[in-house]
């Protein structure tokens, strides 16, 4: 298992989120919107790292409103 932590889901913002697999394919859902995360064959600690980097945000944050 993983060490590294979950982070929340980019779509809900729920903190219920749990690695799974089916079959050989390992995954992160969240089980308040049922959002899936990619799907690897690799490990289970490869399919945390791409969930907790697609939680990320990749949007910049504005210090000023953009219409000024």
């Amino acid at each position: 298992m993983s060490d590294e932590p979950l982070e929340f889901c980019p779509f809900c913002g729920s903190k219920f989120v749990s690695p799974s697999l089916t079959g050989i394919r390992h995954f992160v859902c969240c089980e308040k919107c049922d959002a899936r995360g990619p799907e690897t064959r690799l490990s289970m600690e490869e399919s945390v790292r791409l969930w907790n980097e697609r939680a990320k945000p990749k949007w910049k944050k504005y210090a000023r409103p953009m219409w000024r």
